[in-house]
């Protein structure tokens, strides 16, 4: 039997290899890393837990992969074309429009940046930024855009896709406090995403890694 997937695009990561990220990149975004056992993974993955060791060294490296495959600011292909039918500020907008879209279509992508934040304390955000404006840099029309220009303006998409992304994370907590009465399965006690918000940790702590990502 081949045991290679073609659902998710990756011609070379075996079946085996694409459950055992998706079990775990599903289990962080609903109960945490800390909260997940490698044997959880390995259960939903429909693998023993010895199996697991074939693909990965530690449960941080399956992180990491879960990190490269499905955060927002890494998720995101180059076939989310956006056809430059106006001027650059109209397709920065239309460009920002079908990202928000993208990403509020995968709820999962955003509980893993509070993952990020809440349990690894950022460490990962330097180097995700840096990936992510790599490739908005890709989706920049350049024959819209003068070439002394496209560096300021892949800066500026960059910074306004990350702003508009937290202003997506703030709604998803909120949507998650109204839904508190109705259901009690929620990942992170809703009064500590708000009070991290409130204190300013999540946006100091994007925005000094920003500044060291420059």
């Amino acid at each position: 039997m081949n045991n290679r997937t073609v659902q998710d695009g990756d011609t070379g990561l075996s079946r085996t290899h694409y459950q055992i990220i998706e079990s775990a990149y599903h289990l962080f975004a609903k109960q945490g890393y800390h909260a997940t056992a490698l044997r959880q993974i390995a259960q939903n993955a429909g693998v023993l837990p010895s199996n697991v060791y074939n693909y990965f060294d530690s449960k941080g490296v399956i992180y990491q992969s879960v990190l490269e495959r499905h955060h927002p600011w890494l998720a995101v292909h180059i076939d989310l074309t956006v056809p430059c039918t106006g001027g650059v500020h109209t397709w920065a907008f239309d460009f920002l429009q079908a990202l928000a879209a993208k990403w509020v279509q995968d709820p999962d992508g955003l509980h893993l940046h509070l993952v990020e934040v809440l349990e690894f304390q950022g460490q990962h955000i330097t180097m995700m930024y840096n990936r992510f404006q790599g490739m908005i840099a890709a989706f920049v029309p350049h024959p819209g855009v003068k070439s002394r220009n496209v560096d300021q303006v892949v800066e500026q998409l960059s910074e306004s896709a990350v702003a508009l992304f937290y202003l997506l994370l703030l709604n998803q907590c909120l949507q998650q406090v109204e839904r508190k009465t109705a259901s009690r399965k929620i990942m992170f006690d809703p009064r500590t995403m708000l009070n991290f918000w409130n204190n300013d940790v999540l946006y100091k702590m994007s925005h000094n890694r920003l500044s060291h990502a420059r």
